[in-house]
């Protein structure tokens, strides 16, 4: 059911299923997470609920990402917002991107703006979640 809901838009239904104790990244038979589905479905407003619920943009499908799946469905939108999320200092942490505005500072007092590269591999290695491949 919350595979279905994501990939149909019906975030009501979704967060109802959430708020009964479904898990946002229960997987089906198959290993699709709901961050897929909504990405497959082009359902932005899901993929940016799921994401703000902790739900990473980086989790993969087989060989797949939420973004490779919107952009072979034709959802640019999807991947847009996406690419912009990604290209965000924290990024790669989950739960990262709330509502926010592309020009706010990204955050405190971090060391150098050179460590994108040491954070990119940190995305990939926490991005998988726990189901092998």
């Amino acid at each position: 059911p919350m595979h279905t809901a994501c990939q149909g838009g019906h975030r009501d239904l979704a967060e109802w299923l959430q708020q009964q104790g479904v898990s946002v990244s229960v997987a089906d038979n198959d290993g699709r997470q709901p961050m897929h589905a909504a990405c497959e479905g082009g359902c932005l407003d899901v993929v940016k609920w799921l994401h703000g619920l902790g739900v990473p943009l980086t989790v993969k499908h087989r060989r797949s990402t939420p973004r490779s799946i919107a952009s072979s469905k034709g959802h640019f939108n999807v991947v847009e917002w996406i690419d912009q999320q990604l290209s965000k200092p924290s990024a790669g942490e989950a739960g990262g991107g709330g509502g926010g505005s592309a020009g706010q500072p990204g955050g405190g007092k971090r060391k150098a703006p050179a460590s994108k590269a040491p954070a990119k591999r940190r995305a990939q290695r926490s991005g998988g979640g726990g189901g092998g491949g």
